[in-house]
């Protein structure tokens, strides 16, 4: 059986919040049971860094959050005071 290499790509474009949130929006909808339904939604790291975004973006898909072990994005003392 074969399996999918992961796309990766050089551009730092393609890593953007918005694509992600898309992403994460196409998972939810292929398998969630129709735009009504919600879940608890969990990530950590990067991903528990994007799940208010998500939430923003989609409150009615989301009965609550988990965000584990998630900083605030940057190693860099300036960004993470912004």
């Amino acid at each position: 059986m074969a399996t999918a290499s992961p796309i990766i790509s050089s551009n730092p474009l393609a890593y953007s919040e918005a694509l992600t949130i898309a992403d994460m929006t196409a998972l939810f909808d292929q398998v969630g049971d129709g735009p009504s339904s919600s879940a608890i939604v969990g990530s950590l790291s990067l991903g528990g860094y994007m799940l208010p975004s998500f939430h923003r973006a989609h409150p009615d898909h989301v009965s609550a959050l988990l965000i584990i072990d998630s900083g605030p994005g940057s190693k860099k003392a300036s960004a993470r005071e912004s």
